[in-house]
């Protein structure tokens, strides 16, 4: 919890400085830096809920690894899924995924 309440109150500090040194050659929009302070400031916050009322009989880290593993797969597998769906057929290119399906232009 320390450690996030002071990255989160250094990031305004390193926005600051950022800005200062960097401005000119940033292409990175304002609302850049809003959002990762929202990002923060939200991790803080649930990081905050869970240590105040930790939830009884799960496995905090076993069910965050899942997730993660699940969602390092999720859209490989969703892939699979909607050629059947839409009875159509997946390439898979170099740099692209195509999803072929025979229409009637009438």
């Amino acid at each position: 919890m320390y450690n996030l309440y002071s990255a989160a109150k250094s990031f305004s500090v390193f926005c600051y400085e950022y800005d200062l040194l960097f401005s000119e050659y940033s292409e990175l929009n304002a609302s850049f830096k809003r959002e990762e302070a929202e990002n923060l400031l939200t991790l803080l916050n649930v990081w905050r809920h869970v240590l105040d009322a930790p939830p009884k009989g799960k496995a905090i880290a076993y069910d965050s690894k899942l997730r993660y593993r699940r969602g390092k797969t999720y859209f490989k597998d969703a892939l699979d899924k909607i050629p059947s769906l839409v009875k159509g057929k997946l390439l898979i290119g170099k740099n692209y995924i195509y999803i072929v399906k025979d229409c009637l232009i009438d």
